[in-house]
């Protein structure tokens, strides 16, 4: 078993459906996610400008608090995160003045040692993917659509994968024996992030427009690797029904969740019932 440093952000406190699956899914594949000590949030939203240099302090914290205890790689499932610490990591190497007040600011020295890696890049590792195949051994003949939203695809500069044709996730559902859908260019497109706080009706709107194209596809399920994707994706659905007569509900489902049923492990590892639209009544019939 291989032991993983894992940076898992706030909402795992939250969300259990993708941190427990997530976590189960990986022990399959021989890896065990050690948390890294005493993290803490990442600041969630990045600031505007690098030189907004108070801003960065969470993520560069938990660098520092990383590299302390001699952690050179460090594992994170949400692209805030992931974007958050790659982000700094790039300031730290390239802007000589914002590292250095970012050290004076949180009291110690960190150079950019600690590297960041995300789930997507750490399945699409070729001896993962063949493990992946191999660990199959619930066949669940659904249609499903990734949706990548916005988070990991942008700034450019730090992407895990190109920002207008990711495949990443594509070939992590096809080893597991899924059958994927071409979901471009809506896999790409950002959930609404906040925007239900600020502009309501334009976010349903959009929310609708995602969903729909899945259900215009044929898609049984949606496939997310993004917290706030998945929430938003997923907790909206009654209120889009009662806007939109003609749509139709759709589970949305996490790629962990989506490892875990491929893997045969239990059904509950993947907490459906924390789910408004719960996948189970959906699919309850391909994956016994």
């Amino acid at each position: 078993m291989k032991r993983i440093y894992y940076f898992p952000g706030c909402t795992y406190l939250r969300f259990k459906s993708e941190d427990f699956s997530v976590r189960n899914a990986l022990k399959v594949l021989g890896f065990e996610l050690i948390d890294v000590p005493q993290w803490t949030c990442c600041g969630a939203l990045y600031p505007p400008t690098s030189n907004l240099v108070t801003g960065w302090a969470f993520s560069f914290r938990n660098l520092l608090n990383a590299s302390r205890r001699g952690i050179k790689e460090i594992l994170t499932t949400c692209p805030f995160c992931y974007r958050n610490l790659a982000l700094v990591n790039k300031i730290t190497r390239e802007k000589r003045e914002t590292c250095s007040a970012l050290n004076e600011l949180v009291e110690g020295e960190y150079t950019g040692d600690v590297e960041v890696l995300h789930l997507l890049q750490l399945l699409n590792d070729p001896r993962v993917l063949k493990s992946i195949e191999e660990n199959v051994k619930r066949d669940v003949n659904i249609k499903v659509v990734p949706f990548y939203g916005c988070a990991l695809l942008r700034p450019s500069e730090i992407a895990i994968d190109s920002p207008e044709r990711p495949v990443l996730m594509e070939k992590i559902l096809k080893a597991a024996r899924y059958e994927v859908l071409d979901f471009y260019p809506t896999k790409i497109e950002c959930c609404g992030n906040y925007l239900p706080i600020t502009g309501h009706k334009n976010f349903v709107r959009r929310i609708y427009r995602i969903l729909n194209h899945a259900n215009r596809l044929g898609a049984q399920a949606i496939v997310t690797i993004c917290t706030l994707c998945h929430y938003n994706l997923d907790a909206y659905q009654d209120e889009i029904q009662s806007t939109f007569k003609d749509f139709n509900k759709i589970p949305i489902l996490h790629l962990g969740q989506v490892l875990s049923l491929a893997f045969g492990l239990p059904i509950d590892v993947c907490h459906f019932s924390d789910h408004k639209v719960n996948p189970y009544h959906y699919l309850k019939e391909v994956i016994k």
